[in-house]
């Protein structure tokens, strides 16, 4: 239970962030359709790797991670050239909320307790 209320805490950032970055690029920047379907497909890796989370499966988290990856890599490196400053804010500021989504949830699926964590955490892990 408090696995899924932290998840869930979590996660509210990197939605508040996403949500207004979509909502800027009808406001300050329109996408054309291949950074578009970029964006199509980083958001289902983003989707498997919250589900993923969800499930505690790391394994699931690792293969969308690594999607999450590569569809950014695709679209910074593609598309992302000379942003305006509030696009690449609200960018930096959603990718370091997933970020942190992504690690916590990575933590809670690999030990079987806040205690287990925090052993390890101290160095007293086996």
């Amino acid at each position: 239970m408090i696995r899924a209320v932290v998840l869930v805490v979590l996660l509210l950032p990197f939605v508040l962030y996403a949500g207004k970055d979509t909502v800027a690029h009808f406001r300050i920047r329109k996408p054309g359709w291949k950074e578009n379907v970029i964006h199509l497909v980083l958001g289902v890796q983003q989707i498997a790797l919250v589900i993923g989370a969800f499930k505690g499966s790391v394994a699931r988290m690792a293969i969308a991670g690594v999607g999450v990856a590569i569809a950014g890599a695709m679209d910074e490196w593609g598309f992302h050239h000379d942003l305006p400053a509030e696009e690449s804010d609200l960018h930096a500021k959603s990718h370091f909320a997933l970020f942190i989504f992504a690690m916590v949830a990575i933590a809670f699926a690999t030990f079987s307790t806040p205690s287990a964590m925090l052993d390890a955490a101290m160095g007293n892990a086996p």
